[in-house]
């Protein structure tokens, strides 16, 4: 498989806790907040990958959930929502779409066998308002097919309206229109493993859902289902789930082509005529408002034709960022530079990168109703690793450092490393770091520094690992086992539960929060005048706004760093 060309100044700056869908939303704030905008988080009660959040220059602010701004309008939102909406609104401005029909929950079965033969066979069937491909059945050969495929919607899923359309031969692209350019396409294989000879298909996919979960993109709900749909694929080739392809052979588990169903992205955006980018980009013009969103199309190997499958106001881009094979597209850029046009050309350096994990926990623990990140350093900032030996006092080491850190507002963290070494890496300002350095070799005369090699960005904020007096050599070893490992904890203070570093539990680390009046527990969007119900809601509003109190007024060093280091920075202005 060839190896996929990512960008360089996204390089280990995506926290695994944002990997999977949020990496959509989690790029397009990086690009943001890196290029000086101010950022902030809006608890809605919406999953991780949807979080609403604002962009501002001070001047102007828009509002985003996963990369679509609020210049998308209402009513295109609801258009692409509706399956055959967006159809019928397609034909009317002549957008090659495939025919079909819409059947709601009176349809009978002999209403969509009329329909089907009508049409002809192969066909399509799909739910009406289904999203990440689920629910879209296709190749139907037959009315036996269509009836166990409409079957298998009603009974599994509970889908009541679907659309029956006819069956387009070509292969499956998703392009991303922008201000009335493609900006990124790639091309989606379905799921699929490839035989060696030794292994079965159920090894196979273990082994390829194992390479998926190493992509940032793909980690999570993207993985390769031996489901219902896999069984009866495979009994078509007289196969089952111990079955042992031969080396080389292809073998699909899905007849869907989505990401999100196990497929298999690859780059194409230099791959089309400008003939199939105008039919997606007159596809967004057809639908009022639609300044940006992806379109979804089936385009036959000579690129003679182009069919308009479906399309999405608020499609996530991360497999435009992190494809399996091909080159990554940067659309984040493409984002901010539309919204925010005054910051094109300002490079982005892989620096720095914030955490994501404690946003959405503090939404999720009722701590705060907003949450507004750190502004990006304005000067310019270097990235700085030194190694400290002859370091015997470490905790009383860390905490000066941290202190001093923080006065001078670098960022960067300290780690022990063995009896008497340090690691000390430092993001900030040149003239700030040897500051901080002049005050180290003023109070621990005896230690020994030398610069050493860093790469790699650091997360802001400034935090102590394996700095603890008792911290012994066995308990540093099994605090740092890597990414997701079982040995993670979390730093608990009373009832304020924060991961501060998932791979280190002796950690001293702070992260400026903001922390809002009436903030609320995650509660149902369902409305309801139940009396009952609406107490139960008091009752969460009240214990939240209560917890956020207590986290206000409480002493301990821990709850108050946040609040200490705003005064320090008043104090010297």
């Amino acid at each position: 498989m060839e190896q996929p060309q990512y960008l360089a100044h996204l390089e280990s700056s995506i926290p695994e806790d944002a990997w999977g869908y949020t990496v959509s939303s989690y790029t397009v704030v990086l690009e943001a907040w890196r290029r000086g905008l101010k950022i902030k988080f809006i608890n809605e009660n919406r999953r991780k990958s949807e979080l609403t959040y604002t962009i501002s220059n001070g001047e102007k602010e828009h509002v985003f959930s996963v990369a679509r701004g609020d210049l998308v309008p209402r009513e295109a939102i609801l258009t692409c929502k509706d399956k055959n909406k967006t159809k019928d609104v397609l034909l009317k401005h002549n957008v090659p779409t495939p025919v079909g029909k819409e059947f709601n929950s009176e349809a009978t079965e002999g209403d969509y066998v009329k329909y089907g033969d009508e049409l002809g066979y192969p066909l399509v069937v799909k739910p009406v308002d289904g999203t990440g491909g689920k629910g879209v059945i296709t190749g139907i050969q037959n009315k036996e097919a269509l009836l166990s495929s409409i079957d298998y919607l009603k009974t599994d899923l509970n889908v009541n309206n679907i659309i029956i359309e006819r069956y387009v031969e070509g292969k499956d692209y998703r392009l991303y229109v922008l201000d009335g350019k493609v900006i990124g396409a790639f091309t989606r294989d379905r799921a699929n493993v490839i035989g060696d000879g030794k292994s079965s298909i159920e090894q196979l996919v273990a082994k390829k859902n194992k390479l998926r979960g190493q992509n940032p993109a793909l980690k999570g709900r993207s993985k390769i289902l031996l489901n219902k749909e896999a069984k009866v694929l495979l009994e078509e080739k007289q196969y089952d789930f111990k079955s042992v392809p031969g080396k080389g052979e292809k073998v699909y588990l899905n007849t869907k082509n989505n990401v999100s169903s196990g497929g298999d992205p690859t780059d194409a955006t230099d791959f089309f005529k400008d003939s199939i980018k105008q039919i997606a980009v007159d596809a967004a013009k057809a639908i009022p408002g639609l300044i940006q969103g992806g379109v979804d199309m089936i385009i036959d190997d000579n690129q003679e034709h182009g069919y308009v499958i479906e399309v999405n106001s608020r499609p996530h881009i991360r497999a435009h960022m992190f494809p399996m094979q091909g080159k990554a597209r940067d659309i984040p850029k493409e984002v901010i530079d539309f919204y925010f046009p005054e910051t094109k050309g300002q490079q982005v350096e892989n620096k720095l990168f914030f955490d994501f994990d404690i946003i959405y926990k503090s939404f999720v623990e009722g701590v705060c109703g907003e949450f507004t990140l750190p502004t990006y350093p304005e000067s310019e900032i270097i990235l700085k690793r030194y190694e400290l030996t002859g370091v015997s006092e470490k905790e009383q080491m860390s905490k000066f450092c941290s202190l001093r850190a923080r006065r001078y507002q670098l960022n960067g963290y300290m780690k022990g490393i063995g009896a008497s070494k340090s690691s000390l890496v430092l993001v900030g300002t040149s003239e700030d770091i040897q500051t901080l350095l002049k005050d180290v070799k003023a109070k621990y005369k005896n230690i020994q520094l030398s610069e050493k090699v860093r790469k790699s960005p650091v997360r802001i904020g400034f935090s102590t690992i394996n700095m603890n007096r008792n911290t012994s050599k066995k308990s540093s070893t099994t605090s740092n086992k890597g990414k997701g490992s079982k040995a993670s904890k979390k730093v608990v203070s009373d009832d304020i539960k924060v991961t501060k570093n998932p791979n280190d539990p002796n950690i001293d680390g702070y992260f400026p929060l903001k922390l809002t009046e009436g903030s609320k527990k995650s509660v149902s969007k369902k409305k309801t005048t139940n009396k009952k119900t609406s107490t139960s809601l008091n009752k969460n509003t009240t214990k939240a706004t209560q917890k956020e109190a207590r986290f206000k007024n409480r002493t301990s060093r821990t709850a108050t760093k946040p609040l200490r280091v705003v005064s320090r920075m008043l104090k010297r202005k």
